[in-house]
């Protein structure tokens, strides 16, 4: 039997045992820089205006790992408040929360 074939079940025991054994390698980095509030209100006006929507400020704030703004908004036959949730560390918007059509 060649030699490769007769170390197939060492190989295979070997990486069964790394496997089971818990040994797992976890990269760390640091987190990016948080949102900051005027980065998160900036984006706000942004995205109102881009959607057809006047918006002004009327709250921000952080909640747990996200960014929190509150716009009064009118625009699309709707008036009243406006959310938009960021992440804090990924920048990304999360969640939208637009007026209800009166």
């Amino acid at each position: 039997m060649p030699i490769a074939m007769r170390a197939l079940p060492v190989l295979t025991s070997a990486l069964l045992l790394l496997a089971s054994s818990g040994c797992v390698v976890q990269e760390t980095r640091p987190l990016p820089p948080p949102m900051s509030q005027r980065e998160a209100v900036d984006r706000g006006q942004h995205w109102c205006a881009e959607h057809g929507y006047g918006c002004r400020l009327r709250q921000v704030g952080q909640r747990g790992d996200l960014v929190e703004v509150l716009l009064e908004a009118e625009g699309h036959g709707a008036r009243g408040p406006l959310r938009l949730e960021y992440g804090l560390y990924d920048h990304r918007l999360v969640r939208v929360e637009v007026p209800a059509r009166g």
